[in-house]
């Protein structure tokens, strides 16, 4: 009833390695977000009161469930992040192993590791580290040399050579997608109750953008060098490093990431002051109109994409970005049929690449020949 021995210690060593790297993938998912080194400290500390966790307070799943999700030391909350990615990284290494053949299934387990990291940086933190991106890329490759039956091959260069294609693919695709995006919703116009008072200064973490009551960090701004924030400013000071002030009137104020430029007659107008950011301390001024720049989806999602191509070959990657834009679009029509409107903008674009991927992976060739079958392109 239990089934060959040996099967049973494997699939039990599954679950417990899983369970292991997990415990280390929240180590990953807590420094990597805060440019931390996974290896410094060496040991585990509780968030709260920075205690070095002992190890036998650090058994992965068992630990949390025995001191009731709270640190042994300060008593702070243990957020149930932490047991809900050790039980379903184990969860995961175990459903791979028993599903696919070992070789294959190593290959997806490093695939799953770098989901699972995705997953929850960027739900907490809108970023996909490069850790588990392009930096992984290489590794990627690799998998699909030692285990071209990813891609139902059994030659080692074959392998390696569909999965180059599904990099390639991966990110020319969906470097495609953000620059559409870009050029056709990257740019939007802030509502104005008439005039407002608006400001750009240093702040703590670098330069900040405030309109009324509304702060903006510039890294929230700006993602490229060629992205504008443009302000129309009835009238507007700056107070410049040397000591001096100037001030306009009836002016639009470009600011970039690093650069201020001044407008007098619109978009195509005359410049009539620019300076480095660095040379600017302080502008203010009114704002009768203000137009930010956005980006329709991050370049981490290019990235991600890339390295996600590696496993699921060139086929799978326009069935992941259809399948991720098909569900966040469900998924938005749900939120706000039940009125949770707010909650379309807070998931990012991250997670619905990963479930695409891995209903590819799962599903998709079959639900792809059932579709040709069905609409009488079978034969092709």
């Amino acid at each position: 009833m239990l089934g060959n021995p040996v099967d049973v210690v494997l699939n039990l060593a599954a679950f417990m390695i899983g369970a292991c790297v997990g415990s280390f993938l929240n180590v990953c998912i807590y420094r990597w977000p805060l440019d931390l080194k996974v290896d410094e400290p060496k040991r585990s500390f509780c968030p709260k009161c920075k205690s070095p966790i002992p190890m036998w307070r650090n058994v992965p799943i068992l630990s949390w469930l025995m001191l009731r999700g709270k640190c042994g030391d300060c008593k702070a909350p243990i957020p149930v992040r932490y047991v809900l990615v050790e039980l379903f990284t184990a969860l995961g290494f175990l459903a791979i192993w028993l599903h696919w053949p070992p070789a294959v299934a190593v290959a997806l387990i490093f695939f799953f590791v770098c989901c699972m990291v995705t997953l929850w940086v960027d739900m907490e933190h809108y970023i996909i580290p490069d850790q588990v991106s392009i930096n992984a890329v290489p590794l990627g490759l690799l998998a699909g040399a030692l285990a071209p039956g990813l891609f139902d091959e059994q030659i080692w260069y074959r392998g390696l050579m569909w999965s180059a294609l599904g990099a390639l693919t991966g990110y020319v695709v969906l470097y495609g997608v953000v620059e559409l995006g870009k050029k056709l919703f990257g740019r939007k116009r802030l509502k104005l109750d008439g005039v407002e008072k608006w400001s750009a200064r240093d702040g703590e973490q670098g330069p900040v953008f405030s309109l009324g009551d509304e702060k903006y960090e510039w890294e929230e701004l700006f993602s490229r060098p060629t992205d504008r924030l443009v302000v129309t400013s009835p009238a507007v000071r700056f107070d410049v490093a040397d000591g001096s002030s100037v001030s306009h009137q009836e002016v639009d104020v470009h600011l970039g990431w690093d650069s201020v430029r001044v407008v007098r007659g619109g978009k195509n107008g005359e410049t009539v002051d620019e300076w480095p950011l660095d040379q600017v301390k302080t502008i203010r001024g009114e704002a009768a109109d203000v137009v930010i720049p956005r980006e329709a989806m991050g370049f981490g999602d290019v990235k991600w994409l890339a390295m996600a191509g590696c496993f699921i070959g060139w086929q799978g990657v326009f069935f992941t970005v259809g399948a991720a834009s098909l569900i966040g679009t469900l998924l938005s029509v749900v939120l706000t049929v039940v009125g949770l409107r707010a909650w379309t903008t807070r998931i990012p674009f991250g997670p619905y690449l990963v479930i695409g991927a891995w209903l590819w992976l799962l599903f998709g060739s079959e639900w792809v020949e059932g579709y040709l079958k069905w609409s009488g392109f079978g034969g092709f």
